[in-house]
C-alpha cells in the first residue's frame, strides 16, 4: 500500500441489541433509513468523510427502540448484528419454521430458526396483510423461556400430597374421575387468550359437557405503539371471544370466579395456561379445591398446589389463531 490501510471498528455497540462490525459496512443507508421511515427514531448516521466513513449513533444517543433488530434483517453485508444471536450459530445449520409471533394480537408471521431441538432465533417473514416485513424486539426476543431448566415435560399426578410424574393415560383418566365428581356450578374453568383456536374449542366442549358456567380468559394489555406492537398482549383474544361464545369482555367473569373459590361454591378449577394467583386467590384458598388441575409450560405456586399437572407448548404443533384483525393464522 501506498498509504496507510483503513482499519475501521469492529464490536461496536450500537444499543442493548444490536452490534456493529463497521468493516463490513457499504455505506449503503438501509438502516439509517429504517430508523427514520419506519421505526420513527432518527438516531444513527454516517461520521468523517471519504474512505474513512463509518456508522455510528449520533452523540448521546442509542439503538435502542422496540424495531431495532429489523436493522440486522436488511443490513445486505452482515455489519449489523444481533447481540443475542451472534456467533451462537451458523444460519446455513438452523432449521428454519414458518409460525406466528405470540408476544401480542398483531400475529406477526415470523420463522424460528433452530437446530437440535433448541430455538436461536425468531426473525419476521413477510405478510403485507399483517406485518409487512417487520417485527418488534419485543416479539422476536420472547422465546427464552421455552429453554427453561424447569419446563414441564410430563404429566404429573398428586399422590399421598407428593405430584409424581406419570404417562399421558395416567393423568388423563383420574383427572376426568375428579371434574366427574362435581356438578356444573361447582366447577370453574379459566381459559386463556395464548390458547390455540384448537384448544379452546376443546375447552368449550369439555365445558358443554360438565355443563359449566364458570368460564372465561384472563385479559393482558401493555403499552404498544402505532406500528405493530398490540396493547393487546393476548394473542388469540378474538378467538376465544368467538370460540367461548362470550358476551362479556374477556375477564368480566374472573373476581365472580375468585369470590366462589373463597366461598367454596367452586370445588374443581381448571387452570389453562394463566396464574390463578393474579385473580386475588391465595395459594392456601386454591389449595383446598377438592381438584386443581393445572396445564402450563413452566412451574408456579399453583402448580405445587395441583392434583393434576398437564405440560403445554408454545410452537410446537400446527395450530390457528386470530390476530386482532381477525385474520385466520397458522403455527407450523
Amino acid at each position: 500500500f501506498l498509504e496507510n490501510k483503513v482499519k475501521k471498528p469492529k464490536n461496536v455497540v450500537l444499543g442493548p441489541r444490536v452490534t456493529l462490525d463497521d468493516e463490513r459496512c457499504i455505506l449503503c443507508s438501509r438502516c439509517i433509513r429504517f430508523c427514520q421511515e419506519i421505526a420513527h427514531d432518527d438516531v444513527i448516521g454516517f461520521v468523517d468523510r471519504g474512505s474513512y466513513t463509518v456508522l455510528t449513533a449520533h452523540p448521546g444517543k442509542r439503538l435502542e427502540n422496540n424495531y431495532s433488530l429489523n436493522t440486522v434483517d436488511i443490513c445486505p453485508v452482515g455489519a449489523l448484528t444481533s447481540t443475542d444471536f451472534r456467533f451462537k450459530m451458523r444460519v446455513w445449520f438452523l432449521k428454519e419454521t414458518k409460525s406466528i409471533c405470540t408476544s401480542c394480537a398483531t400475529g406477526c408471521n415470523t420463522i424460528i430458526g433452530t437446530r437440535e431441538d433448541v430455538i436461536y432465533r425468531q426473525t419476521p417473514r413477510e405478510n403485507d396483510h399483517v406485518n409487512s416485513c417487520w417485527m418488534c424486539d419485543y416479539g422476536r426476543l420472547n422465546f427464552k423461556y421455552l429453554e427453561a431448566e424447569n419446563r414441564l415435560l410430563e404429566p404429573q399426578v398428586r399422590s399421598e400430597g407428593k405430584l409424581f410424574s406419570v404417562d399421558w393415560p395416567a393423568a388423563i383418566t383420574p383427572a376426568a374421575l375428579q371434574l366427574k365428581q362435581f356438578s356444573g356450578a361447582e366447577i370453574a374453568i379459566i381459559a386463556s387468550g395464548r390458547m390455540t383456536n384448537e384448544e379452546l374449542w376443546l375447552t368449550s366442549q369439555l365445558a358443554k359437557s360438565l355443563g359449566v358456567q364458570w368460564i372465561d380468559i384472563v385479559p393482558r394489555r401493555g403499552p404498544g405503539d402505532d406500528i405493530l406492537l398490540s396493547e393487546v398482549r393476548n394473542p388469540n383474544t378474538n378467538g376465544a371471544r368467538l370460540i367461548l361464545a362470550s358476551s362479556s369482555e374477556p375477564g368480566a367473569k374472573l373476581m365472580a370466579i375468585a369470590n366462589a373459590v373463597k366461598s367454596g361454591k367452586v370445588k374443581a378449577l381448571v387452570i389453562l395456561k394463566e396464574n390463578a394467583l393474579h385473580l386475588g386467590l391465595s395459594v392456601e384458598q386454591l389449595a383446598q379445591l377438592r381438584a386443581l388441575i393445572v396445564m402450563n409450560i413452566l412451574p408456579n405456586e399453583v402448580t405445587e398446589k395441583a392434583t393434576i399437572v398437564l405440560p403445554t407448548f408454545f410452537g410446537e404443533t400446527a395450530r390457528g389463531k386470530n390476530n386482532r384483525r381477525l385474520f385466520s393464522h397458522l403455527i407450523r
